[in-house]
Order: structure tokens, then C-alpha cells, then sequence
């Protein structure tokens, strides 16, 4: 949150999950807010660090959705 007022030097795509204590409902909208042009998803029943496998607390459908559109985001914007 301390660099949300700063603008983006590139696109930008963030992924947050439900169940982290340390990104709470209320900053992930302020992203939403001060950096309207993210792409940000919100993966349920997901915890900080989903995506790192093999470590607790691994989630790996979010993993896999995050993956994808991680992915294509590439895709569109790495030339």
C-alpha cells in the first residue's frame, strides 16, 4: 500500500488469496482503487503463498488459475 499512489511503469497483475491475514479485504480494494488499470484476482480459500509448491499452505487449483492467467498476461505484454 505504500506505493499504490505512484504510477505503474508497466502492466501490472497482482493475485491475492482469501485466507491472507497479512493482505486483508480492505487493501486489496485500495489496490483496486489506486491502480485501477491492474489486473487483480482473489482466489477463495486460498492463503499468502498459494502458488509455491510443494510448501503448505499449496493451493493447487488457485495455483493453476493464477498459472493461466499469469501466462497470458506474459503473452499480451512480453514482446
Amino acid at each position: 500500500p505504500p506505493f499504490l499512489d505512484e504510477p505503474a511503469g508497466a502492466p501490472l497483475m497482482l493475485h491475492f488469496g482469501t485466507l491472507d491475514a497479512a493482505i486483508p479485504p480492505a487493501t486489496i480494494d485500495l489496490h483496486r482503487q489506486k491502480q485501477p488499470q491492474a489486473q487483480v484476482f482473489v482466489y477463495a480459500d486460498a492463503d499468502h503463498a498459494f502458488n509455491r509448491d510443494p510448501d503448505p499452505p499449496y493451493q493447487p487449483d488457485a495455483a493453476a488459475l493464477a498459472w493461466r492467467r499469469t501466462l497470458a498476461f506474459f503473452t499480451e505484454h512480453l514482446r
